[in-house]
């Protein structure tokens, strides 16, 4: 029975974590905990959770195996430090911190300490993103996209870290693109708003795009990847289309099949659960992610000329 602590209540915690987790017969919920009360005791009704908790230090109190953090990203360095430093396992949306030092200082932490710290990148646990990769191992070229009908709040930065960030996570990791690859990205912005973004990281053996507009006619995410005689091309992570050779065949969910599993929720808090005895072989450790926020870093410097 794994012992978990959840920290924030937005709505990825209402909507992923807390039904994935509460329906998980190897999971005891031992606290929920917010800064926002009302929001907490609401959902501790909603899903007869006995615990709520104001804080980080509360809720480490209770000794919990691990701690989810769906807090801001602004606060992702002390609280995850926290945990940390009590000799917790934790799992944090992405991206794990902002800036690279902090990214640097907990991965380094966590690994030293050989307590799991892993970062939220569901979109390699997709099951049709799954099927692409599987079908293209050894890629020359991919182009990852994401767009959206609305701008963020945020400024360009934090757009590109918070957002783009999954279109670079699985070009980097589908890719196997190195932190040495050439980046270039360009950016428009406008009123200190991110209209659209683009940028490639040029390896020897892998190119791989990624791009963004804010101003979509409708939200969108596109993933194409070819090498050799195969392309496949993913769109909304609901089907993937594989061309081999003049053949297309097309892969697509069932009417059952749920939108956490579509999106790879499922897979990977399962996989995160299951590599708590093994941190080092976790897919999305922070020492595996590593490359993903090196590389946003260089990319969100260059689209926002920051």
């Amino acid at each position: 029975m794994h012992r978990i602590g959840i920290i924030g209540t937005g709505d990825i915690a209402r909507k992923v974590y807390l039904p994935l987790l509460i329906g998980n017969p190897e999971v005891e919920i031992v606290a929920l905990a917010s800064r926002t009360r009302d929001k907490a005791d609401a959902l501790a009704r909603k899903y007869r959770l006995d615990t709520v908790v104001n804080n980080v230090e509360e809720l480490l109190r209770l000794r919990p195996d691990m701690v989810f953090v769906h807090a801001s990203t602004s606060s992702h360095f002390e609280l995850v430090r926290a945990c940390l430093d009590s000799g917790t396992h934790v799992y944090v949306d992405k991206p794990l911190s902002e800036t690279l030092d902090e990214t640097y200082r907990l991965e380094q932490q966590a690994r030293r300490q050989g307590l799991l710290l892993a970062v939220g990148f569901n979109r390699r646990f997709a099951p049709m993103v799954r099927a692409a990769v599987k079908a293209v191992p050894n890629p020359s070229i991919i182009i990852s996209e994401k767009h959206r009908m609305s701008l963020q709040s945020s400024p360009p930065f934090g757009t590109v870290y918070n957002d783009l960030i999954h279109a670079i996570d699985l070009a980097c990791w589908a890719g196997s693109i190195p932190t040495d690859a050439v980046v270039q990205g360009a950016g428009i912005v406008d009123d200190d708003r991110l209209r659209a973004a683009t940028a490639a990281m040029l390896a020897p053996t892998c190119h791989a795009h990624v791009a963004m507009a804010r101003n979509a006619g409708n939200d969108m995410e596109r993933f194409f990847i070819a090498g050799g005689t195969t392309s496949a091309t993913v769109v909304d992570l609901d089907r993937v289309v594989v061309q081999e050779n003049g053949r297309t065949t097309t892969q697509t969910f069932g009417s059952w099949d749920g939108i956490l599993l579509r999106r790879g929720f499922v897979g990977l808090v399962n996989h995160v659960l299951e590599s708590l005895a093994s941190p080092e072989e976790c897919l999305v450790s922070a020492t595996a992610v590593l490359r993903t926020h090196r590389l946003t870093d260089q990319i969100a410097q260059s689209v926002t000329r920051r």
